[in-house]
């Protein structure tokens, strides 16, 4: 659709004509107040059409313009009454808007008499249509007007259509009037500090307002925080209540003055501040903590010590202006938080009721096409229905049932009728009781393990399984142990099917033999597990550890467990319900009381649904399309990234003893380097910590960590030294087998891992306290293309020992390097103050 404004003829993009038709209505009727014309027909609201394009008379604001010239003398300028091609607007009293073109003038003299048309009806009405632009002059005063009317997410669009809409849209009256016109007089009014065009993108923009952050999807507003911000730009951004105990030392009712919101233990946001009565819109209250904005405790940080300074007489203030200027910043936050409470407790209550139509309709739309269904010839059951794809779209949609949707749904049921009907066919056919026999003697048969094919299984496998192993005698692998399982089943599956059928043995009751989960439990007990036998219980642990594949950690079996539970685990939880594994799917109450999972009963899919500990969970799976498998890294000292080398000792530098200055440092270094957080933060940490050993030959005190914590407070500084997991737990848990530490499953606040490592381990924190990348990682991410300024800084911070001549590109200029450092360091001096 095109809609072209009356004074610049820009053109006006949307493709959506069911909003287009709204805007269109609320057009309308603004004309109708603008025009005075309270007769002027009003179309039917399905049936809407464009009605007119419409010039006012001749007035001074739609004559303004370049004049208009003579054809046959091009200096001779007419007047603006004179243009005989400006449409005329007539309605001589009978409420209809009709228009004409003023007849030739004469060549000379006055212009003749302009002819008023006299009304009459419209024959028809023009139609929208997808594939063809509609052109409508609409003066923009018309637009102020229709903009009062239109829903928030379209004005957030309208500011870039145009300039005169990028104009007429800084008026805060305009989004003030839309937001009461959507929401209603009761809605809350924007916090202190938002403006209304804010307030609005707040409601329901989309996109990640973190700066550099390039999730377009995300949709949560923290109403805390007055910001809109994905899972991860969240983290970076707060600091929970723990983190903060070396702050709460020198500053004890600091975060009394600062907004703060509650996690639950998954780390999910859960409100704003604490509500008098529990929200009804929450499930639980327990196992929560409290966080803070970053910035808002820097800012506290620094109007305190700003606040507390002596005065330019060296004067100090006293105790009771202190408390006085406290208590008023306590009150303008309780305030605050008070009115933050009102506006999210608002969205989240519209939220759940939306929610609660939207399931409403979905049950009608459900009740609604079966019984629709059950009268076609022939009728379609409901357990019919439950297997064609599109009435599961269908039913998905949040919107009550018409006539027109099912209409629309016919066809698509009746191309989908037939695959359906052969689906449900075979699930009937594992239903019948003769296929309860037919287990039985299959699974009789099976036990044996002597059958000809089954011994060819087997020694398919022995072959399968040695080009995996480095040395027989030592029982030494050529892949890491993670990997040693998963590899086996895999090439065994790929070998076998690649076997041509005249070397294949025909199976025992008849046709060519096929592979079946049984196969998978006789290769693992006769061939797999006792190879492993004589491995340490470390390496066995480590080639057993599995979890499900769809299953996040908190709500899947334990990892610890061998993969014939997670079968099991799949069998009973995921194969009656998700289509992925109804492959799986074999109804229990038609099996033999005694067996646990149908072994004989499932064909052997292409890819397992086991996952190895080192692969990410997604949540999906695919059982037969080929997946690409990631094996394990490998791990190695590492020693060659910095092998000969030390740390710098600029001019500029630090002294080495001053770890926090250094780490500052090397921050000034890396800041315009487009590197990742957690190999900054291996960077910096390896260079303060390399500089102090040099000096006194050991690791710093504990105390320095409480220091570092504040000075990256209070230098704002996010993300570095931040989520990281507790490298003494995971070694731990490798050892051991054990998976359910916190400080293992997901990285942790600094403030957070430092209490929990010196409260549980003994180790020299320098070694074991975060799970730092490996510096084979961090090689490799500095000789990626785009990463030329951390090499470079790679090279100033860590110079070879020897004298090597450095490209003076990688070295930098002394100056530059000081006034940097002076820059992100100056945080420190106020604490020293």
């Amino acid at each position: 659709m095109a809609i072209r404004c009356h004074d610049e003829a820009a053109v006006v993009k949307e493709n959506d004509i069911q909003s287009y038709d709204l805007y269109l209505q609320n057009a309308f009727t603004a004309a109708q107040f603008a025009l005075g014309h309270s007769a002027l027909p009003q179309p039917e609201q399905d049936d809407w059409n464009v009605t007119c394009a419409a010039n006012f008379h001749d007035s001074p604001s739609s004559l303004a313009g370049s004049p208009l010239k003579r054809k046959d003398d091009s200096d001779a300028v007419l007047p603006p009454h004179a243009d005989a091609k400006r449409p005329r607007l007539s309605n001589a009293g009978t409420g209809h808007l009709n228009f004409s073109l003023p007849t030739s003038r004469n060549k000379g003299g006055r212009p003749p008499k302009q002819k008023v048309d006299k009304p009459k009806a419209l024959s028809s009405l023009p139609t929208l249509r997808s594939n063809k632009q509609v052109k409508a002059e609409i003066p923009l005063d018309i637009w102020d007007h229709v903009f009062r009317f239109s829903p928030l997410a379209f004005l957030t669009r309208a500011r870039t259509i145009s300039r005169g809409f990028r104009r007429r849209l800084a008026y805060e009256a305009t989004w003030r009037a839309a937001r009461m016109y959507n929401y209603g007089p009761d809605h809350p009014a924007p916090p202190p500090g938002l403006t209304e065009q804010q307030y609005a993108d707040l409601l329901v923009g989309t996109g990640c307002q973190n700066k550099g952050c390039n999730d377009k999807k995300a949709r949560k507003t923290y109403w805390a925080f007055q910001r809109r911000w994905c899972d991860s730009c969240l983290k970076n951004n707060v600091i929970t209540k723990l983190s903060c105990s070396s702050i709460l030392e020198k500053f004890p009712r600091i975060l009394e003055i600062v907004p703060h919101v509650r996690f639950d233990s998954w780390g999910h946001y859960q409100w704003v501040g604490d509500y008098p009565d529990h929200p009804t819109w929450q499930k639980s209250d327990e196992f929560q903590k409290t966080a803070f904005l970053r910035s808002d405790v820097t800012k506290a940080i620094r109007a305190i010590e700003e606040f507390g300074e002596p005065t330019a007489d060296g004067v100090t203030r006293p105790e009771d202006e202190m408390e006085s200027w406290f208590q008023a910043r306590k009150a303008a936050n309780e305030e605050l938080v008070c009115h933050l409470q009102q506006i999210e407790n608002w969205v989240e209550t519209s939220k759940r009721d939306k929610l609660v139509a939207s399931a409403e309709f979905r049950h009608q739309r459900i009740e609604f096409f079966r019984e629709k269904a059950a009268a076609m010839d022939p009728p379609v059951s409901a357990e019919l229905l439950d297997r064609m794809p599109s009435y599961i779209r269908a039913i998905a949609i949040s919107s009550k049932p018409t006539e027109n949707a099912w209409r629309t749904l016919v066809p698509k049921l009746e191309r989908e009728r037939d695959e359906a009907q052969i689906e449900l066919l075979q699930l009937n056919r594992q239903v019948d009781p003769r296929f309860l026999d037919a287990y039985q003697w299959l699974e009789y048969e099976r036990k044996k393990e002597n059958r000809l094919e089954q011994r060819f299984v087997l020694d398919l496998a022995d072959a399968v399984i040695s080009q995996l192993v480095k040395s027989e005698k030592e029982r030494t692998l050529t892949v890491a142990e993670a990997d040693f399982v998963h590899l086996a089943f895999r090439n065994f599956y790929e070998a076998y099917q690649s076997t041509p059928d005249q070397i294949k043995p025909d199976a025992s009751e008849g046709g060519k033999y096929r592979l079946l989960m049984d196969d998978v439990r006789m290769i693992y007990e006769k061939r797999l597990k006792p190879f492993m036998q004589g491995w340490k219980e470390e390496r066995i642990r480590a080639a057993t550890l599995v979890r499900c594949p769809v299953c996040p950690v908190k709500d899947g079996p334990p990892t610890h467990q061998d993969l014939f539970k997670v079968f099991q685990h799949v069998f009973e939880r995921h194969a009656p319900k998700m289509p992925e594994f109804r492959d799986f799917h074999v109804p229990r109450d038609k099996l033999p009381p005694e067996v646990a999972f149908p072994w004989c009963g499932i064909k052997w899919p292409r890819n397992l649904p086991i996952l190895p500990l080192h692969h990410r969970v997604t949540g999906k799976w695919d059982l037969h399309s080929p997946m690409d498998y990631e094996r394990e890294p490998e791990h190695t000292d590492g020693a060659s990234l910095f092998q000969n080398r030390s740390a710098s000792k600029h001019p500029s530098s630090p002294p080495p003893l001053k770890f926090v200055d250094n780490v500052f440092y090397a921050l000034a270094q890396l800041e315009h380097a487009d590197l990742p957080d957690k190999f900054k933060t291996s960077m910096v940490s390896e260079y303060a910590l390399l500089k102090y050993w040099e000096r006194c030959e050991r690791h710093p005190e504990e105390d320095v960590l409480a220091e570092l914590q504040l000075a990256l407070v209070r230098g704002g500084v996010k993300g570095v030294f931040e989520g990281f997991r507790c490298r003494a737990c995971c070694e731990q848990a490798k050892r051991e087998g054990r998976t359910n530490n916190k400080f293992i499953a997901r990285g942790k606040p600094f403030g957070e891992l430092v209490q929990h490592y010196f409260a549980t381990h003994r180790d020299p924190w320098p070694e074991k306290m975060m799970d730092l990348p490996a510096t084979e990682a961090l090689m490799a991410a500095l000789r990626e293309p785009g990463h030329e300024a951390a090499l470079a800084a790679f090279e100033r911070l860590f110079p070879l020992n020897e004298d090597v001549d450095i490209d003076p590109r990688l070295q930098g200029e002394g100056d530059e390097e000081s006034e940097c450092f002076r820059r992100l360091c100056g945080v420190l001096k106020m604490g020293s103050k």
